[in-house]
């Protein structure tokens, strides 16, 4: 098991970072994913060694916020 040191940061940016991500999800209608649709996910995604990296290929996980919005979002 590898272990990932903490990102050191700010609780404040990160809950403005997450309500941003919210906003683009729902204008481009993916704020509704499930884990059924990891596949469909995973299969658009450009950055699939960043996954293999941190075991979590096929998962939903924090990379997904970014890495599966239309490109120009």
């Amino acid at each position: 098991m590898q272990v990932h040191i903490k990102d050191n940061l700010h609780r404040l940016v990160a809950g403005k970072y997450l309500i941003e991500m919210l906003r683009i999800h729902e204008s481009a209608g993916t704020s509704e994913v499930t884990k059924h649709d990891i596949g469909s996910l995973c299969a658009s995604c450009p950055l699939p060694e960043v996954c293999e990296q941190w075991d979590s290929t096929g998962k939903l996980s924090c990379f997904c916020l970014e890495s599966v919005l239309p490109r120009g979002t």
